[in-house]
């Protein structure tokens, strides 16, 4: 399972997610990148489910479609065509079923959007369907309210004020220490790990960074409580200034 977050607010989505591959036993088998940028959509599609599936998708998205909002139209029926292409290869991981999260930004409605998908009713979504996502804020897998609260979370939070590195590095160290089936075929154990990559989408463009990572071993289970790398990655100054600007926006 990928923890796969979602953020968003008036001037721009965020998504987070962890970079682990891993065995059906929790074992960490290498790092990949689990959400795709479309920069020239001002999109991005993570997922959850199969390795192969998220560039799959990105690049026959990025082809197809000729904006965001095409995209969205689009998407559910482009996808499951691509699943069924592809099944054989999809077919070789222990979980074939699939989850998409798609983020981006809308022309026609001028402001940033988020949308969910699955290959089966395991939400209660109509399956191949882009559904909107509703919340402000969207944490998959959900932790517990007690969990976020001891990790000094406050849960009244309003969303314009959740800051995706500061916030969303403690929702994802909760979310690593939570014990998960990484298949219906494994035991519980810790699946969020290697790195966590934020993805965050404006009506200007698409950034992407490395804002932690963890000492994770490859050949290893994966440890949630091995120190990090680095605690935060710093950003340059252009990342600084254009973060001071959408603050400046909010505050005006």
């Amino acid at each position: 399972m990928t923890a796969i977050n979602i953020i968003r607010q008036r001037y721009r989505v965020s998504i987070l997610t962890d970079g682990a591959g891993y065995s059906p036993d929790g074992t960490l088998r290498g790092h990949l990148i689990k959400c795709m940028p479309i920069p020239h959509l001002r999109a991005a599609v993570a997922t959850r489910g199969s390795g192969l599936l998220t560039a799959l998708f990105a690049s026959n998205f990025g082809y197809a479609a000729t904006d965001f909002d095409h995209l969205v139209s689009i998407g559910g029926a482009l996808a499951e065509q691509l699943y069924d292409q592809n099944f054989a290869a999809i077919s070789g991981s222990t979980e074939t079923e699939l989850e998409l999260y798609l983020g981006g930004w809308s022309e026609s409605n001028n402001r940033p959007e988020a949308y969910v998908l699955c290959s089966d009713d395991r939400h209660g979504f109509e399956k191949w369907e882009l559904h909107p996502i509703p919340e402000d804020v969207t944490a998959a897998p959900v932790p517990s309210g007690d969990d976020l609260l001891s990790a000094g979370f406050d849960l009244g939070m309003d969303p314009a004020d959740f800051d995706p590195v500061r916030h969303g590095l403690m929702l994802m160290e909760v979310q690593r220490r939570m014990k998960l089936p990484p298949s219906p075929y494994g035991n519980d154990c810790h699946i969020v790990g290697g790195f966590a990559c934020l993805t965050e989408i404006t009506k200007d463009g698409i950034g992407q960074r490395i804002i932690r990572k963890w000492r994770d071993k490859i050949g290893e289970p994966i440890n949630p409580f091995a120190a990090t790398e680095d605690q935060i990655i710093p950003m340059n100054r252009q990342q600084r200034r254009a973060v001071e600007r959408a603050q400046s926006k909010r505050t005006a």
